[in-house]
């Protein structure tokens, strides 16, 4: 009886080591998953952090930026304006006039009266003369008021061109062939119509010559009824002042053409 005794005593004390040890494999192996668990937890912590820290500066920065940009164009457009408010009575042309004088102080230019006077109206005019309503806000730029204060070049050209003075009429001679004319006979016509507007007395040698010569100069060309032939002034007048200068023999020569001439 004691035998047994003392081996159920050994038993029990086996058993107990051995729930002892499953104990503490069975702690230790908790331990450990939540050693991991919490590994695991911190590292995904400080990846979404640095993720998040890494992002919003970015963001921040990026939107930082954009309103710096954005207040330095408001800055830089507004220094580019002359700004109004509409009260009781404004009107836009009154508003041009005002930003065209603080223009023309700002840039020490000297405006006229009359040049402010029509670039305000053309001012006004390129916004549509627009009716105000109090309150309202108005912006005219400086390009816009330079533009009509200082006319381009080409609106200088057209402005001297307008004052310049018109040339003289042409004297250019025009005639209209008929039935039986030649260019040589519309010559003929149209020397005696230069000599009688200009009061000049060609003896028939000397228009023989300018009619010849006129007809030389076009290369005797065929004309048809109804054809009309111009015959410049300064053509006319150069052949004119030829005949007027012949020589005697010159003048003797020409005459016996001319004596074959029904004037």
């Amino acid at each position: 009886m004691r035998r047994i005794k003392t081996t159920e005593q050994r038993v029990a004390l086996i058993c107990a080591v051995v729930l002892v040890v499953v104990t503490a494999a069975a702690l230790w192996r908790h331990y450990d998953i939540r050693l991991i668990a919490s590994s695991d937890s911190q590292t995904v912590e400080q990846t979404s952090a640095h993720k998040e820290a890494s992002d919003k500066p970015v963001s921040d920065q990026s939107q930082a930026g954009n309103q710096v940009n954005t207040d330095t164009n408001k800055k830089q457009q507004n220094a580019d304006m002359y700004h109004f408010t509409a009260v009781a009575g404004s009107t836009y042309t009154g508003f041009a006039r005002q930003a065209i004088a603080q223009y023309a102080t700002a840039h020490s230019w000297t405006v006229s009266e009359q040049q402010a006077l029509e670039a305000e109206i053309a001012l006004a005019n390129t916004a549509g003369s627009p009716l105000l309503e109090v309150g309202q806000q108005v912006a005219l730029r400086h390009a816009d008021i330079a533009r009509v204060l200082a006319p381009t070049d080409a609106d200088t050209s057209k402005a001297s061109s307008a004052t310049e003075t018109p040339p003289d009429v042409s004297d250019d001679i025009t005639q209209i062939a008929t039935a039986g004319d030649s260019y040589t006979m519309l010559a003929r016509r149209a020397v005696a119509r230069y000599a009688d507007s200009h009061k000049q007395t060609l003896s028939p040698a000397q228009r023989a010559a300018t009619e010849a010569q006129l007809t030389a100069q076009a290369g005797a060309p065929q004309v048809e009824i109804g054809q009309q032939v111009v015959f410049a002034e300064t053509a006319l007048k150069q052949v004119v002042q030829a005949a007027q200068a012949l020589t005697p023999a010159e003048s003797l020569q020409w005459q016996s053409y001319a004596d074959t001439i029904m004037w």
